[in-house]
């Protein structure tokens, strides 16, 4: 059963080109349209630890100093509570802004194509472009985002053999998640480069779609030889030094 959990992304990674295949081929996305389901899937990795580090966060430093687990011998504890509140602030700031990063890596190939093939140029023209079709593709996207979410933070807490309650909770999906961003973030970076200068508008995109077909092949593929797994505690020890 163990085993088995350790394939769970690699199930939901199959589910999400499994649902790509089905709404080109059958439901009549548009190229479009399936760049941008395909891409979600891969912004969910960066959603999850969003979510995971706001939550994180606010529960060591807000949260922690409301309890009064958090004491000064320097403030008193009203101001100690206003530091961690302000604390907690520019760390959101931080991940947001991380998280922003990803979002324009992954929006850049729908922008793209909004204004290279369906020639929108302003926010009116986006709007007349705009369909119930794009709508629906989004709605299915948040949806599988928030069913991926919770199974990343069912396994989040499953691997957290030693209780930490630090940043080094994220120690078990270093390697994997290390190896997943550089193969999308630089290839996707290459693909969108490569398509919107070779390709007309009659071709643009699909060389984004089969980048993002074999980067999910990759992001399979390591998921099955580098699952996340709990390191052993001298590995924790050595973080914290």
């Amino acid at each position: 059963m163990s085993r088995l959990k350790n394939y769970s992304s690699l199930a939901i990674n199959s589910i999400w080109v499994l649902i790509t295949l089905i709404g080109y081929f059958f439901w009549s996305w548009e190229i479009g349209q399936t760049i941008l389901f395909m891409n979600v899937s891969f912004f969910s990795l960066f959603f999850n630890y969003y979510l995971s580090l706001c939550e994180l966060t606010f529960k060591n430093s807000l949260y922690a100093a409301i309890k009064g687990d958090l004491v000064s011998s320097e403030l008193a504890q009203p101001l100690v509570l206003i530091w961690q509140f302000f604390v907690f602030i520019f760390n959101i700031f931080l991940f947001t802004f991380a998280l922003a990063i990803s979002a324009i890596v992954s929006g850049s190939m729908i922008a793209a194509f909004f204004y290279k093939v369906l020639k929108v140029e302003d926010y009116k023209s986006f709007m007349e472009k705009w369909d119930g079709q794009w709508t629906s593709v989004i709605l299915i996207s948040l949806l599988i985002l928030c069913f991926e979410y919770l199974v990343f933070r069912k396994e989040l807490k499953r691997l957290n053999s030693y209780k930490v309650k630090d940043w080094n909770i994220f120690l078990p999906f270093t390697k994997n998640s290390k190896y997943k961003f550089n193969t999308y973030f630089y290839g996707s970076v290459l693909a969108v480069m490569i398509d919107g200068f070779f390709n007309d508008f009659n071709n643009f995109g699909y060389l984004c779609l089969i980048w993002l077909f074999c980067c999910s092949i990759i992001w399979s593929v390591l998921d099955v030889k580098y699952p996340p797994q709990t390191p052993p505690l001298i590995a924790y020890q050595e973080e914290v030094d």
